[in-house]
């Protein structure tokens, strides 16, 4: 008896050690897909899928929707909110957003009053290349606009300004 417990508890260990092994994509870099489709969603935390991953930039495309509404609110690695929608029942939905790993770690939690998460899929891009000069990314509203004269208003490419 103790012997076939033993090796139960083998097998089940493989089998779940099997199911947590990255896959590799065939140039070499982490893509794995995760079905949520028997995860129930806490009342507190909803859905939560943490993964170890190497360094580098992701894409993280989380699948929503069901037999029933859907109520989703996405977010990843801790942060704001990415996405909040609903979806009438038999609705599909793919959120993609790009991620960078926290801690060696991505982090994705879908909470609301029923939020559905049919897969999260997680795949690194390939490494970037490094370019002659910088690129610097300003965000921002109005005060990183573009203004065409002083006092004027935003221009827009192609709209005659009429005063």
């Amino acid at each position: 008896m103790k012997i076939r417990k033993i090796i139960s508890a083998i097998l089940t260990m493989s089998v779940m050690s099997a199911c947590i092994i990255p896959i590799a994509k065939a140039d070499g870099l982490y893509s794995e897909k995760f079905d949520m489709t028997k995860v129930k969603a806490d009342k507190t935390d909803g859905v939560t899928k943490e993964v170890e991953v190497p360094d580098g930039d992701y894409t993280v495309t989380v699948t929503t929707g069901g037999k029933t509404e859907t109520n989703a609110n996405i977010y990843i690695n801790g942060g704001e909110r990415v996405r909040a929608y609903t979806l009438e029942a038999g609705e599909t939905q793919e959120n993609e957003q790009p991620v960078v790993p926290k801690n060696g770690k991505i982090t994705v939690q879908v909470k609301g009053d029923n939020p559905n998460v049919t897969e999260i899929e997680i795949e690194q891009l390939p490494t970037r290349e490094k370019a002659e000069k910088p690129t610097i990314y300003i965000a921002g509203d109005s005060t990183a606009q573009t203004y065409m004269r002083p006092g004027g208003r935003p221009s827009v490419q192609g709209h005659q300004d009429r005063g």
